[in-house]
């Protein structure tokens, strides 16, 4: 069981979802339990402003996560220096297949830190970083890891800044 704010909760989700602004301090709150939520499967916690520091907060609870399979975190102000800190959680979640980080704020730097992590994701078949700050030199940087990731079925990265050099680098 998880106490939250002197509530009880019984951990069986399978998938926790929400838009509720948590933030970061909501992040806070959230990571005991998501700790203990070993058999959860699909979090999707899109639109609630968690920005990079509630990804300092979420990055060392997700490994522990080790069901996992869907992690979305859509549309949460996350930048450059919140990839710095999901890029060594997501290095150790092997058995995550879909990874939704679209509508941020991840620019040139944000894929250099994520591209080893995303390289060891033998299984992700889903990779989503659409509308986010990506150029021709965040390509550069994806490349090497998508050519590793042998599971992958869907690559979004509408929505940025990727010229033909961008095009020419991810399809050669």
């Amino acid at each position: 069981m998880v106490f939250i704010k002197k509530r009880k909760y019984i951990v069986c989700f399978k998938t926790l979802y929400g838009f509720y602004n948590i933030g970061a301090k909501g992040c806070k709150a959230l990571a005991p339990a998501l700790a203990q939520m070993t058999a959860l499967k699909e979090l999707s916690l899109p639109c609630n402003k968690i920005g990079d520091k509630g990804c300092e907060v979420l990055a060392p609870v997700l490994p522990q996560m080790t069901a996992l399979e869907k992690l979305r975190l859509w549309d949460n102000q996350i930048g450059d220096k919140g990839c710095e800190a999901l890029a060594p959680a997501l290095a150790q979640m092997t058995a995550l297949k879909e990874l939704h980080l679209s509508y941020n704020e991840i620019g040139v730097k944000g894929c250099e830190v994520l591209a080893p992590a995303l390289a060891q994701m033998t299984a992700l078949e889903t990779l989503v970083l659409g509308s986010n700050e990506i150029d021709d030199k965040g390509c550069e940087a994806l490349a090497t890891a998508l050519a590793q990731m042998t599971a992958l079925e869907t690559l979004d990265l509408g929505n940025n800044q990727i010229g033909d050099k961008g095009c020419d680098i991810l399809a050669p």
